[in-house]
């Protein structure tokens, strides 16, 4: 259905009593409101860093993560109006409330230094159980939310919800096809989620359920590219009903090598320009070979490639990999 098919059903739904006004985005707390511009034009750019990042956490230091300040310090450099980092930020506290709050105090203290206005959702040992699940709505508040930026609209889904991981389902699917719906006549439509849950085998449940529940959503509202953090980097998208799939990965899990970047476009009239070859893929094998670059060269040379740039030009975006010298 296109786009302004759904801005006209939304419209639809309120004749005869008067439409109730949209909400406001809900926004992680960690982006400051002056970054967000829903009414502005021009062109912009992104960034989104994997997810699942090794972290050291010695007795008596505060937890680190090299991989993850490398590529934070790499997305810095870029100047992006924001960064969408995809979940997987800080191991897993295993209940202990004090020993989560000093690892999200170092994960906070590690971002603000480098001064990138940045969203994030959660991943998996993000949400490892209830105390954690809890610290999370604390200090982050909700664990999907949508945001509007220069006429494009961004959702952040989490795919790691208690009792609900490995799907999206419930209210959550609810409310991402309401919101969906709300973004009418959006230039470009992005999704985020933590782990890439197209990518299983034929007949795997939560493959299944993403192919039956939420895929014709996103190819209905046009969505242009979904992101994922979890898993070895797809070396070129997926393509399926003119949406976009692209594991983003880690510098923990390999990227693409210090001077690669790999770049896909989609051009005014919105059809993708994956390579031939991707469309069908679940991206897993080429991934791999995306992957094989990244041991070698350190905590900086690793974070090439689990760094993606985002350029939204006119109705066109651009997806590269970024080198280590941008």
């Amino acid at each position: 259905m296109c786009r302004w098919m759904w801005a006209f059903l939304a419209l639809a739904a309120g004749c005869g009593e008067s439409a109730p006004p949209a909400p406001p985005p809900v926004l992680p707390t960690t982006l400051p409101a002056r970054f967000i511009d829903p009414a502005g034009s021009g062109d912009f750019r992104f960034v989104v860093l994997g997810g699942g990042w090794s972290w050291r956490t010695p007795a008596e230091a505060p937890p680190d993560s090299p991989g993850l300040r490398a590529a934070l310090d790499l997305a810095r450099r870029l100047d992006p109006d924001f960064a969408v980092l995809l979940g997987g930020l800080v191991p897993g506290g295993a209940g202990d409330r004090d020993a989560l709050a000093r690892r999200w105090d170092a994960f906070d203290a590690l971002l603000d230094a480098l001064r990138l206005p940045r969203l994030a959702l959660p991943g998996g040992s993000d949400l490892q159980d209830e105390t954690a699940a809890d610290v999370w709505l604390r200090r982050y508040g909700p664990d999907y939310f949508s945001w509007e930026h220069k006429q494009c609209r961004f959702l952040a889904l989490n795919s790691e919800a208690p009792g609900q991981a490995g799907r999206v389902a419930g209210e959550q699917q609810d409310w991402l096809e309401d919101d969906l719906m709300r973004a009418g006549l959006a230039r470009r439509i992005f999704v985020f989620v933590h782990r890439p849950l197209w990518r299983g085998p034929p007949g795997a449940a939560e493959t299944d359920a993403w192919f039956r529940d939420v895929h014709p959503l996103l190819a209905a509202a046009r969505v242009d590219t979904v992101f994922a953090g979890r898993g070895p980097p797809d070396a070129e998208p997926m393509l399926r009903d003119g949406v976009r799939y692209l594991v983003v990965g880690s510098a923990d899990a390999g990227g693409t090598g210090a001077g690669g970047t790999r770049a896909a476009g989609t051009g005014a009239g919105g059809a993708a320009e994956a390579r031939p070859g991707a469309a069908g893929a679940a991206g897993a094998g080429a991934g791999a070979a995306g992957a094989a670059g990244a041991g070698a060269g350190g905590a900086a040379d690793a974070a090439a490639g689990a760094v993606l740039e985002v350029r939204v030009e006119g109705r066109a975006a651009t997806i590269r990999r970024v080198g280590a010298a941008p």
